[in-house]
Parts: C-alpha cells; structure tokens; sequence
C-alpha cells in the first residue's frame, strides 16, 4: 500500500498492483476455500458411495477421473484468482475532516521515516526548528490556526498543550514527534512541500 500525503492534508491511500484491501481479500480468499472444501468433500462421498454400490473396478477407475479432475479445477481456481486480485484499485481519499484508521495511521509515518530523498538530522532539526507547546489563542491570527489544527503527517487534530514545531518557510505547525520522522526523510513540508533548511549552527532558513 503506497500512503501519499498530498497538500492541505489530503491523504492518498494508493493500493499497490496486485494489492486488495485486507477485508476483500480475506472475503474472496475464504470463499473459495468454502467452495473447494464442499466439492472435495462431495468428491469424497462420490467416490466412496461408488465403492459400496459399483463394482470396485469401475468404482477404481471413476475415483481416479474424479481425484484428477478435482486437482484441476483446483489448480485452475487458485491460479485465475490471482489476476481477477490484480485489478488496479481506485485510489482512497481522505479529507482533513476525516479520521485515519490507527493501523493506515502506522502506515503513514512508516512512509514518512522510509521515503525517498535526502532529509534532515534530527540534532539540525531540534536546533534549528524549536518544539512549544501549541496553543491555538497564541498562533498568529484565526487563519493560521484554523489551517494548523491539523498534522498533515498523521492527519491528527493538534489540540491545545501538545508539543509542536512550526515550520519557519511556511509557518505549518506539525506534531513534534510527527514532523521529526517526517525530516529525517524529506527536507520539505509535508503540505505544501516548501524546501526546509536548517544552516549550521541552528537555525532555520526561511
């Protein structure tokens, strides 16, 4: 599953080719192996009902037909789910309103930490970008605070008295602990995608 933070905090969850979402998978995995169970199990008794009724020659030769068709058709079953799965899945969006699942929310700093690109350390980040404590009256005017309610990163509300940073290129306020793992792998802003430098000796460029 690809999880892509687009701008103002819109979530793109992207499944992956060949990449159900869990509950369908698991919908369509066990029903197929309801209907392969039932037909073994048909199978079974027609065989053995042949043995009892018929002569053990033809019930020998029916039973082994039966058996080789059976192991066919489950051959053939299990290999034409596997393309009927690899359907392209339209893309999932969640809104900033929207709740993130805990287990997509994981998903989403493991993007973070795991990306691609060149980030920053987190001594440069610390120095350079402050931690306070958010308060939603202090933040520079209505606007700004409305639009900083949100972590983009874990699509959480930032509520009053957490520990935030506030990036100094476009003044979006993140989770300390969000936006950290964000910076170790992305020198930008997880919105707007603002370049993010620190210079040496602490300090942010703006």
């Amino acid at each position: 599953m690809e999880v892509v933070v687009a701008r103002r905090g819109v979530v793109v969850l992207r499944l992956r080719h060949g990449e159900p979402p869990p509950s369908v998978a698991a919908g369509r995995s066990g029903g197929r192996c309801s209907r392969l169970l039932l037909l073994w199990t048909f199978a079974v008794g027609f065989a053995a009902g042949l043995f009892m009724f018929a002569s053990h020659v033809l019930a020998a030769v029916a039973a082994a037909v039966l058996f080789a068709a059976m192991c066919l058709y489950t051959c053939l079953c299990l290999n034409n789910a596997a393309p009927e799965e690899e359907q392209q899945q339209p893309p999932v969006l969640l809104l900033p309103g929207q709740a993130l699942p805990p287990a997509l929310r994981v998903a989403v700093m493991q993007q973070a930490v795991n990306g691609r690109g060149g980030g920053l350390r987190q001594e440069d980040v610390e120095a350079g970008i402050p931690a306070f404590e958010y308060s939603k009256q202090g933040s520079g005017g209505a606007a700004e605070a409305a639009a900083a309610e949100q972590c983009a990163v874990c699509i959480g509300v930032v509520r009053r008295g957490e520990t935030v940073r506030r990036l100094p290129a476009c003044g979006h306020a993140f989770h300390a602990a969000c936006i950290d793992g964000w910076l170790r792998a992305h020198a930008t802003c997880p919105m707007c995608r603002a370049d993010v430098k620190v210079v040496a000796g602490g300090g942010a460029a703006v």
